[in-house]
């Protein structure tokens, strides 16, 4: 077969298989397309330049979706796209993987510590697909509707007669600072707009320019990959949150409050319930809560905000906001005990600390139905050398000496049969 049978099979080839997308959908196949895309992947591993790579955005029908692929990257050499020579900002990419068809216009790829921007793919002109990114050296920090921070990659080009924003200003006041901007869109950069604003560094900027209609198909307008607009330096206000590099940042407020009792018997329940105020109005989407509770011991409190009264004491109950954990509520409840439930305390107040060569008598009893019962009590004392303290025994009764001070706390523990009760005091010198 001499070459004008091989001119002549090329031409007459038929639709390649596989996928049937708008990208691949009735391309010819050319001869050796395979044994091309087969050498990629049999050596692109042995390329010093070779990464596994975060790819968002491959599957056109599912935008947000994450998947990692391998891939290789090169340096772009006097590249007809850019016109210049181009280093690490800028990168021509192939895919390890033969049967990858598409790199869709605005995709994101995280690899070398950075989040890089397919900005001119490469999908149509040959066997395999491959495409130019460019590394993103910004982000656009704002608030989901619930206060959390989403910040959003991009890339700027630092020279003003690139901007879009066709102001005069812009070549005559250099202080300005006009950046051509490309970002990716999506589900998380479809709200920018004209005259959004963002905190860049130490300094705001404002969006100008915006064209967010650049197609990828000219018959799908949800086809848009990137968005190309203008950034203009602005200086910032006293809403915007420097700290976090979000514009109007601390003009969001998110406030929980919490209903229900605040003391509560031993064994009793109760139910507590949250209400929300976003920028001081009932918000329109749903928010739902998370309930804690600081000492189990005390209270315990289940996914709807029922809380269950355990034993004596106080204790913390912190309401979350399940779509933002970083707000929250907390609530004091105190829970009695029940004067029914047999059980022994201390009849004097406890000090937290006794002076040196000062006494301390401290009474205990056994109570029943509320009442006091004559029921034998003992009393135990540890935590200090014995020679810092000195114990004098009564009925019912125990007094206290102290006579040097310790940093280690003196422990008193009064019992009578199955119940105890324990309290501590710090020896205090002059």
């Amino acid at each position: 077969m001499d070459i004008h049978d091989y001119l002549k099979n090329g031409i007459c080839m038929a639709p390649g298989g596989g996928r049937t997308d708008r990208m691949s959908g009735g391309r010819l196949k050319p001869y050796f397309a395979a044994e091309t895309r087969r050498y990629v992947a049999d050596r692109a591993r042995y390329a010093h330049n070779f990464y596994e790579a975060e790819i968002q955005g491959m599957d056109r029908e599912h935008p947000m979706e994450k998947k990692w692929y391998r891939i290789r990257v090169a340096d772009i050499i006097t590249n007809a796209v850019v016109g210049a020579n181009m280093y690490d900002g800028w990168k021509t990419v192939y895919f390890e993987d033969p049967t990858v068809e598409e790199l869709p216009r605005g995709a994101k790829l995280w690899f070398a510590g950075s989040c890089w921007l397919s900005v001119n793919p490469a999908n149509i002109g040959g066997v395999m697909v491959s495409g130019i990114i460019r590394q993103c050296d910004a982000v656009w920090g704002k608030l989901d509707y619930y206060g959390n921070p989403v910040y959003v990659p991009f890339v700027r080009d630092k020279l003003a007669t690139k901007a879009n924003d066709n102001q005069t200003q812009q070549y005559t006041l250099i202080a300005q600072h006009y950046n051509n901007c490309l970002m990716g869109r999506d589900d998380l950069s479809r709200d920018l707009r004209e005259n959004t604003r963002m905190i860049l560094g130490s300094s705001a900027y404002t969006v100008a320019g915006l064209n967010d209609s650049a197609r990828d198909f000219t018959d799908n307008p949800d086809s848009v990959g990137i968005l190309y607009f203008t950034i203009y330096r602005q200086e910032p206000t006293e809403n915007d949150d420097m700290e976090r590099g979000i514009a109007e940042g601390k003009a969001f407020s998110w406030e929980i409050t919490v209903s229900g009792p605040r003391r509560l018997a031993e064994g009793g329940t109760a139910q507590l319930t949250a209400d929300s105020l976003r920028c001081g109005m009932a918000p329109e989407r749903p928010a739902s809560y998370l309930w804690e509770s600081s000492d189990f011991d005390v209270l315990t409190v289940d996914e709807t905000g029922r809380v269950q009264a355990i034993g004596p004491g106080t204790a913390v109950i912190t309401c979350r906001l399940a779509q933002n954990p970083d707000i929250f509520q907390t609530t004091v409840m105190e829970v009695e005990a029940d004067r029914n439930v047999p059980h022994i305390a201390f009849l004097d107040t406890v000090p937290a600390e006794l002076a040196q060569y000062q006494d301390l008598t401290l009474r205990a009893a056994v109570f029943e139905d509320g009442v006091p019962v004559n029921d034998p009590v003992e009393f135990h004392v540890k935590g200090p050398d014995p020679s810092c303290y000195e114990i004098i025994p009564g009925f019912g009764s125990i007094t206290l000496r102290c006579l040097f001070p310790s940093r280690t706390p003196l422990e008193i523990t009064a019992e009578s049969g199955a119940h105890s009760v324990t309290t501590e005091i710090t020896l205090r010198g002059f």
